[in-house]
């Protein structure tokens, strides 16, 4: 399977991701959503989180973390992922997780109110712990 297969089942599977990406934990993309206007996330941002998930760093509970251009509260920070919220200018939550592969870093963002925090980490998750099972 592709990278870009991997950022489509995120897409159209039960977390209906609006933006997906698969980085490497040194840098590049591997694959992302084609319209990455709905999450414009810099490499430096990603670094950053990736530092934040790595070290354990609690500090994200009280400051939170900007990606792309929004600012996310942190509602979890576990040894490989990161849950995130955010609110959009009409105040509706939306999610963001980020986990971590031995080389990779998965990244699920939905920005639709339906779509629940758990959903987006029951799929970002699921795909961290295949792709950790396989050598990545």
């Amino acid at each position: 399977m592709s990278w870009d297969a991997y950022v489509k089942s995120l897409e159209d599977g039960s977390a209906k991701c609006t933006y997906a990406g698969i980085y490497g934990r040194q840098g590049g993309c591997w694959a992302e959503s084609e319209n990455k206007s709905t999450f414009n996330i810099t490499q430096e941002q990603i670094s950053q989180a990736v530092n934040i998930i790595s070290t354990g760093d609690q500090s994200v509970y009280g400051n939170g973390i900007t990606l792309g251009q929004a600012k996310f509260t942190c509602l979890k920070l576990d040894v490989d992922s990161l849950l995130l919220q955010g609110k959009s200018p009409d105040w509706n939550d939306y999610s963001l997780v980020i986990s971590l592969t031995a080389t990779g870093v998965i990244i699920g963002l939905n920005h639709t109110p339906e779509v629940k925090t758990q959903t987006v980490c029951t799929a970002v998750e699921g795909m961290k712990d295949y792709l950790k099972n396989v050598g990545y």
